[in-house]
């Protein structure tokens, strides 16, 4: 593949080009033998990068390039087409041909790598790598994040600048300083500038863009200014990596970015001024946000405090009920032992029997009736309890993320829960063993008498 783009950056060289991402065509390529060879190696070197088809101009005539060379191919002037192969990363020969891709509504959308061979240097922004040599790169998922969430088109065109994925257009802080393409440049940093402000409005060839804070302050460039771009380039690379890099809180950065912009900027502030604007801006802006945070973050250590006094109040709530629930047993230990007592100390012969068996019975549906009962409000107040923290999460506990949640919240709740349960079930088992034993003393050992 290597050699096929060798091979194509020297006819990039020597013929006229038209390309885009799907499509590359040379005009006026002339057919000899040794042109013709150069065409079948090219062609046994694509591999899977496109498919090559040669086409004289006058006769509209397809020639196949596998065929062997013939005479009455000499003196043909043709057209060389070569159709790219749809894949996760695109590839271009001519500076023209990707600068005229970058211009579209739609430029590195769904895209992993673009191979470029005409760059003096790699370099690649924080979702994509553009690469000088060849590489065959994996398909990789990237979030993408749409700027269109924090900035306000107000017009059609102005909303075609709005980057589809926003980290696409980012460079990478290491490459910042030797980036050599300078149309990359351009664009970059009329996409990156349009994603920093609140509001962007175009009309013929200039762009306005909005800064919203304690009041709107607006800043108007040529959109065609590359000077511009140049000196704006780092700064508002680095501004937007530190507004939209990281995925959460990027609407408070963004606002916090667009006050300082706004009240930073004045309405005589020239090129140079504004580069400086945004260099001191960005300054403020990561100190304001660091304040912010703090502040939140005593807000949030308020809320956990809360938060965990709840949940201990509802982990003692269940303490206390298993407690109750060995209490209840020892109560109800005693009642069946005091009755059994007193069933033998005044049994005597002429009172009828069925007496005794009624009150045995008896017995056993209190002892039934006792464990039930507590055991089911018991296992309400959890399931209730659960079902409540369940409802509430976003409107109380909207801060914590589901493991956050799952951790501090539920974590301690099923501990406690399941102490419970292992009481429960020991306490079952010693009531099951009264009935049996109530039964058997009033049934079984009076038929062995």
């Amino acid at each position: 593949m290597n050699t096929s783009f060798s091979i194509l950056k020297s006819l990039s060289n020597l013929y006229e080009v038209d390309e885009n991402e799907s499509v590359l065509r040379f005009f006026e390529y002339p057919l000899d033998t040794n042109s013709y060879a150069i065409l079948k190696e090219l062609n046994q070197s694509l591999d899977n990068l496109g498919t090559l088809s040669i086409s004289d101009e006058l006769m509209s005539e397809v020639i196949d390039v596998n065929d062997i060379y013939k005479s009455e191919f000499d003196g043909v002037v043709a057209t060389v087409k070569i159709v790219k192969q749809s894949r996760p990363y695109l590839w271009f020969v001519s500076p023209t041909g990707f600068n005229s891709y970058l211009k579209g509504e739609s430029p590195l959308e769904n895209i992993n790598a673009i191979n470029l061979p005409f760059l003096k240097e790699s370099f690649s922004t924080n979702h994509i790598r553009f690469t000088v040599e060849f590489e065959d790169l994996k398909d990789v998922q990237n979030d993408t994040l749409s700027v269109i969430k924090y900035v306000k088109p107000l017009t059609i065109e102005s909303q075609k600048l709005l980057p589809k994925d926003v980290n696409s257009w980012i460079t990478s802080e290491k490459n910042i300083s030797n980036i050599p393409f300078q149309s990359w440049k351009f664009h970059s940093s009329l996409r990156l500038l349009c994603s920093i402000c609140s509001e962007v409005f175009t009309e013929k060839d200039k762009v306005e863009l909005f800064f919203r804070g304690e009041r709107r302050k607006k800043y108007c460039f040529e959109i065609s200014d590359s000077a511009f771009y140049e000196n704006t380039f780092e700064i508002v690379t680095l501004s937007s990596d530190w507004i939209f890099n990281q995925s959460k809180d990027i609407d408070t950065r963004h606002s916090i970015f667009n006050q300082q912009v706004s009240i930073l900027l004045s309405d005589s502030s020239t090129e140079s001024d504004f580069s400086s604007v945004l260099t001191a801006a960005l300054d403020n802006s990561k100190l304001a946000y660091r304040y912010h945070l703090q502040s939140s973050s005593k807000d949030l250590t308020k809320t956990l405090t809360d938060l965990n006094k709840t949940l201990f109040e509802y982990i003692s709530k269940i303490r206390q009920n298993t407690t109750d629930l060995m209490s209840a047993v020892w109560r109800d230990f005693s009642t069946v032992l005091g009755l059994m007592l007193l069933n033998f100390s005044i049994k005597k012969p002429d009172l009828p029997i069925e007496i005794f068996n009624y009150l045995a019975v008896a017995l056993c549906i209190y002892l039934v009736a006792s464990i039930s009962l507590t055991a089911r409000i018991s296992f309400w107040y959890y399931n209730n309890l659960k079902e409540n923290l369940s409802d509430w999460k976003d409107k109380i506990y909207g801060y914590l993320s589901d493991n956050e949640f799952q951790q501090y919240a539920y974590s301690p709740l099923k501990s406690a829960q399941s102490k419970y349960k292992t009481t429960f079930y020991i306490a079952l088992t010693l009531y099951i063993i009264m009935i049996g034993a109530i039964l058997y003393f009033t049934y079984f050992f009076e038929l062995k008498k």
